[in-house]
């Protein structure tokens, strides 16, 4: 929802292309890691319907919010399980 706010109809390409490069990255890395939430997001498809009102823009303060809200699973979320020895 973020990512249709922030860039409209350009945000079924930016989930497209991020749901090639997390497959690409689970065959590479040979991980099993995120395909039940693959399978998830593929069941429930990647369109967004549009909102009701397109000419409404973000301002500068919720477009902020937006990207930071987009940010935080990036830097929490480790690529790879930590194993302790």
């Amino acid at each position: 929802h973020v990512s249709y706010t922030l860039f409209g109809t350009a945000a079924h390409w930016v989930a497209r292309t991020l749901m090639v490069l997390v497959i690409a990255y689970q065959v590479y890395t040979q991980s099993a890691m995120f395909v039940l939430m693959l399978v998830l997001i593929l069941v429930v498809g990647l369109e967004h319907p549009p909102k009701r009102d397109d000419t409404v823009r973000l301002g500068p303060v919720r477009w902020c919010i937006g990207i930071v809200s987009l940010t935080i699973p990036v830097l929490c979320l480790a690529p790879s399980i930590i194993i302790m020895r």
